[in-house]
């Protein structure tokens, strides 16, 4: 069995959970804010309001914005403003599906699209728990920014105790949906991706699986909110 961790002869699964009992404990229903990203297209028109109007059927709480981008001028943005959800905002960005001006690369505009919205957002963002979706996911049952309310329907298969794992949101401590890239990540080329030295080049396939197996970028993500 593993030694236990300790800062300063405390054991740091214990300060990891008091940090998140004081944050779920502080933290209400209606904050949490829920983005996603999309281009102006009406294949994604539609989904954006698929996706908003299934929220608002099971009783979703907090504030939905959708990030659009690579729009033409003459863009009919009042209609992407229009939804039945009552917190709903549409935040539009510039396009960032060219690299360095030239290469067209679509997949640029999500993270790039929700760093300008973090940056730029009116209303500013406020609430503490930001969650990244895909358009075309629906709703089933509300998200919460404290996690599901039954903790034994959370699924965990890696090699820490069960009890050392939880889907609660807090500084340092992002929730994201298991993907099927895994640790294939580490096979590619991480001095360049990442830049010689960087703390991503020293990571090893096990270490990939347990923590960094793209479980907090891909959608579902829940995340502390920077502001």
């Amino acid at each position: 069995m593993a030694p236990e961790l300790l800062v300063k002869g405390v054991p740091l699964r214990f300060l990891l959970l008091l940090s998140w009992l004081r944050f779920v404990w502080s933290i209400s229903e209606d904050d949490i804010h829920i983005v996603f990203s999309t281009d102006c297209g009406g294949y994604q028109n539609w989904q954006a309001t698929a996706l908003t109007y299934s929220a608002l059927m099971v009783g979703q709480k907090g504030h939905i914005t959708r990030i659009v981008t690579n729009c033409p001028d003459d863009a009919d943005f009042a209609m992407m403003r229009r939804s039945l959800y009552p917190n709903f905002h549409v935040h539009i960005t510039p396009n960032f599906t060219l690299d360095e001006g030239s290469t067209y690369f679509p997949y640029y505009n999500k993270p790039l699209g929700v760093d300008h919205w973090i940056k730029n957002a009116v209303p500013p963002v406020t609430q503490s728990v930001v969650v990244l979706l895909d358009p075309d996911m629906v709703f089933v049952q509300p998200l919460r920014p404290d996690g599901v309310k039954n903790k034994d329907n959370i699924l965990y298969t890696g090699y820490r105790t069960r009890r050392d794992v939880n889907d609660s949101v807090y500084e340092g401590h992002p929730v994201g949906q298991n993907y099927a890239i895994g640790s294939n990540w580490v096979s590619f080329k991480r001095d360049l991706i990442c830049g010689s030295g960087s703390p991503c080049t020293e990571v090893n396939f096990r270490e990939a699986n347990e923590f960094y197996a793209l479980v907090r970028y891909n959608p579902p993500v829940f995340a502390f909110s920077p502001i």
